[in-house]
């Protein structure tokens, strides 16, 4: 503003608010970010069942394969551990190219790890690396993957993944 030579306060310059191209992108950009991090589902692995039933809480996929006893002895030992209350799906996948699980072998299955019956799917799908687990959140996004035999390292990793997860107490400090 520039005063006058008579003394009399200067007028005030009009402002106009000018919104360009750079304030839309970022409108865009952080809308953009704010949908790709709610997002939608995640597909999944090809070859898994739908898990939208299972939206809400928290869960634990196992995968095995029929020939796998590392498979049934590593949910012994992982069975015991896990916080009471937590949904666990058990997942028998294929054999190399052989065929998905039929009813017998789901329910073989199910016998062989001392499990319900309808806590066992057919996967259309092979992991190279079993025993294999993973847990998921409440809207069945990844939250945490181990595949081989348990050890301390991986325990303490899916305990703070169920942690945040709200599944287990927070720790003891």
């Amino acid at each position: 503003m520039r005063a006058s030579r008579t003394g009399e306060r200067p007028k005030p310059r009009q402002r106009t608010l000018t919104l360009n191209a750079g304030f839309f992108v970022g409108v865009g950009l952080v809308l953009a970010l704010a949908w790709w991090v709610h997002g939608d589902e995640p597909p999944g692995l090809r070859g898994e069942p739908d898990f939208s039933p299972m939206r809400g809480q928290p869960f634990l996929v196992v995968y095995g394969a029929p020939s796998c006893s590392t498979c049934i002895e590593e949910w012994k030992a992982l069975r015991s551990t896990l916080p009471g209350g937590l949904r666990v799906v058990h997942l028998l996948t294929r054999e190399g190219a052989g065929p998905v699980a039929d009813a017998a072998a789901l329910d073989d299955w199910a016998a062989r790890l001392r499990v319900p019956r309808a806590a066992v799917l057919p996967a259309d799908l092979t992991r190279s690396t079993l025993p294999a687990v993973v847990l998921r959140n409440e809207r069945a996004r990844w939250r945490f993957e181990h595949a081989g035999p348990w050890n301390a390292e991986a325990r303490a990793r899916l305990d703070r993944a169920l942690r945040l997860e709200g599944a287990l107490p927070p720790a003891a400090p």
